[in-house]
């Protein structure tokens, strides 16, 4: 019986292993191929904010730096690229942004998987790969990449926080969870996402008892203040 479970992953593993394979070459591919081979649009923002925080420039405390409208989790990962691989390297960013947008696709499938089971979860998984947008931004100085796979990425630790009754674990993806949104919302900061906010106390709700519910729901919003505050 174990043998026969044990076999199964590993052809689990094995087809996933060769889609993600498959579409992060793809990526790869069309990055390389059809990616901004300058960078333009909004993407001169964020890489003047990247430039400007890799040659330490008064970025932080600046209430006048020009980048000061832009959130700053992107330019802070584009910064981090640029320390390593040289300021500007776009291939680079290409690269890393190609394996952030596989994880959003695996993320996909897990989260698929958990509620609907694994056989059918291979058509998302295989529509999240072949999705324009997600090849399109991969090769781009856009942060879209980076907000796909943390709002993905979100709903997976959200579902995993409310379906798990194991205190320890529990709390540790509710953290993780709770981080994770307040990040999302220092990656791309819009008014729209803040209208769904009061609705996260029905799921805290329903999921738990209403005390927890809404000390949790609290919680979430002390959070995201506190991450919001350096910015």
């Amino acid at each position: 019986m174990n043998f026969k479970i044990d076999c199964r992953l590993i052809i689990v593993k094995n087809k996933l292993l060769l889609l993600l394979s498959f579409f992060l070459f793809l990526r790869f591919a069309c990055s390389y191929f059809w990616g901004w081979g300058e960078i333009i649009n909004d993407g001169t923002g964020y890489n003047d904010y990247a430039l400007a925080i890799l040659n330490k420039a008064d970025w932080l405390l600046n209430p006048n730096f020009g980048g000061n409208s832009r959130p700053p989790v992107y330019p802070l990962f584009l910064s981090l690229i640029y320390s390593i691989f040289g300021a500007e390297n776009l291939l680079a960013v290409y690269f890393f942004q190609s394996i952030i947008s596989i994880f959003t696709m695996y993320f996909i499938f897990k989260l698929s998987s958990a509620i609907f089971g694994e056989k059918i979860s291979y058509l998302p998984l295989i529509w999240a790969g072949l999705y324009p947008y997600y090849n399109f931004y991969a090769g781009r100085i856009l942060r879209e990449t980076l907000l796909y796979f943390l709002i993905i990425y979100a709903f997976y630790c959200l579902y995993v926080f409310l379906t798990n009754n194991e205190s320890t674990h529990m709390l540790k993806k509710a953290v993780l969870w709770k981080f994770i949104i307040a990040l999302t919302l220092l990656v791309h900061t819009d008014a729209r996402y803040l209208f769904y906010i009061p609705f996260i106390s029905i799921l805290f709700v329903i999921n738990k008892n209403f005390r927890i519910g809404i000390k949790q729901y609290f919680i979430v919003l002390g959070l995201l203040i506190l991450m919001l505050i350096p910015w």
